[in-house]
């Protein structure tokens, strides 16, 4: 006997020990390999750059952060485009990615120019974060937030705890609530006593405006340092505004109430008919979309343990990708365990021998561990995709397998013993199973092409 499969006979223990390695890789493989409903390249990849600041206006905040931001990482090659929101508490720029922009790469350049510009930012700028998110604002987990109280109270508990506790999580890029109720300061005027002592309405309400305003006034240069002055002139409690002197011994209390009231509502969304504020959260780019989502839906259980005084807090996850994901994937290899199953029964049919039966379907299991391990250790995931592609190539495999064990089982009805029959009967339609094997590749080579995008490749 000669050649490669006749050398692989003769070495039955190197075999058996080989294949037990492939068998304890492919199950470390399998149980850490990611799942996700889809492959990354088939999603649009983008980067999130947020800088929370501690006091300031929104003019401010775009002319001394955004822009400066903006002008820093804007010429990056990968970026197709860059939109930046600016309000007095933060600065958030968006950068879309072209198709053919390696994100990671990309990520590493931005936080590098970000490095370089962020000692020049004002003071009052607490640390820039860049997140990297898998795709375009496409959220796992939407969920609902109700509680037996008051909509202002269960807004300010979601804005002020629930909402930067979540963002906290391992995974979590960013999450975004709808529904809140924000406070507001109300200035009820007593008529009577405007009209006793003959106010101006219109100079008092200019009044209040000036005396209520954050204003950039310049800059100021030292050496090598600049430093941005600012006019911070805006009431810092609602004693301030009831004491703002009206007239001389006058103040606004005395002409009318000032309280803390409800905003005005904006919005509201309900579930089940009942009032509730809705959430969205989004990944962070390569984290696992089952893991994120478990963590999240143990957070919720942990908060609504956790919080009695707001009455029966409900964290309700409406819309779990992760779960969609479990699904889905529970329900392929459902498909795929029964397939095989049906395929050793109509091969034992045919075969009529429990042991060449055995011998084809031992073949699926081991392949399987054999392309998860190649997926694990590319850095790919367990998908929709890779799974129909596994399902596919389980069907290939048996008839590969079929042609192989019949031409073995023929050379040893002419009398081969076991190895030479093995070597023989293999090396007869070597060539043959190779064919149909490529030509089989052959006919997906040209979906490649469909897309641009390097990671869909």
């Amino acid at each position: 006997m000669r050649g490669p499969i006749a050398r692989v006979l003769a070495r039955p223990v190197a075999v058996l020990v080989a294949s037990a390695a492939v068998l304890v890789m492919g199950v470390l493989s399998f149980l850490n390999i990611p799942l996700q409903m889809l492959p990354d390249g088939f999603e649009e990849s983008s980067i999130s750059v947020s800088a929370r600041l501690r006091d300031s206006s929104a003019a401010e905040a775009e002319r001394h952060v955004a822009i400066p931001l903006a002008e820093a990482i804007g010429t990056v090659s990968g970026i197709a485009s860059v939109v930046s929101r600016s309000d007095r508490t933060e600065v958030d720029i968006e950068l879309e990615l072209r198709a053919v922009a390696d994100p990671a790469s990309v990520e590493r350049v931005v936080r590098d120019r970000i490095a370089r510009v962020e000692p020049d930012l004002p003071d009052d700028v607490d640390r820039v974060h860049v997140r990297r998110q898998g795709s375009n604002y496409r959220p796992v987990v939407f969920f609902a937030c109700t509680a037996r109280t008051d909509r202002l109270t269960l807004s300010d508990f979601v804005e002020d705890s629930l909402q930067p506790r979540l963002e906290a999580l391992d995974g979590v890029a960013r999450v975004g609530i709808w529904g809140s109720l924000r406070r507001s300061v109300r200035v009820q005027l007593d008529q009577e006593e405007v009209t006793r002592r003959r106010l101006d309405l219109r100079e008092l309400l200019r009044r209040l405006r000036g005396d209520n305003l954050s204003m950039d006034l310049g800059e100021l240069g030292e050496g090598a340092r600049t430093s941005y002055l600012r006019a911070a002139m805006e009431f810092d409690s609602i004693e301030d505004l009831r004491d703002f002197p009206v007239l001389e011994g006058v103040r606004l209390a005395d002409i009318a109430d000032v309280e803390v009231v409800p905003g005005l509502d904006q919005g509201w969304s309900r579930y089940n008919g009942s009032p509730v504020l809705v959430g969205t959260v989004l990944k962070a780019a390569g984290a696992n979309t089952v893991d994120v989502c478990r963590e999240i839906r143990s957070f919720f259980e942990e908060q609504e343990a956790a919080h009695p005084e707001l009455g029966e807090l409900d964290l309700i996850p409406f819309f779990d990708q992760g779960d969609i994901i479990e699904n889905s994937i529970r329900t392929l290899y459902e498909n795929a365990l029964y397939g095989g199953i049906l395929a050793v029964l109509v091969l034992y049919g045919f075969f009529r021998r429990l042991r060449m039966t055995l011998l084809v379907a031992a073949a699926i299991p081991l392949s399987l561990t054999i392309a998860v391990t190649v997926l694990y250790l590319g850095g790919s995931s367990l998908n929709i995709a890779t799974l129909m592609g596994l399902t596919l190539a389980v069907g290939m495999l048996i008839d590969n397998a079929i042609v192989v064990v019949e031409s073995i089982l023929r050379r040893r009805e002419e009398g081969d013993d076991p190895r030479t029959a093995s070597a023989s009967g293999s090396g007869e339609v070597a060539l043959a199973v190779l064919t149909a094997t490529i030509t089989t590749i052959v006919v997906f080579v040209p979906a490649i092409f469909l897309s641009g995008d390097t990671q869909a490749r």
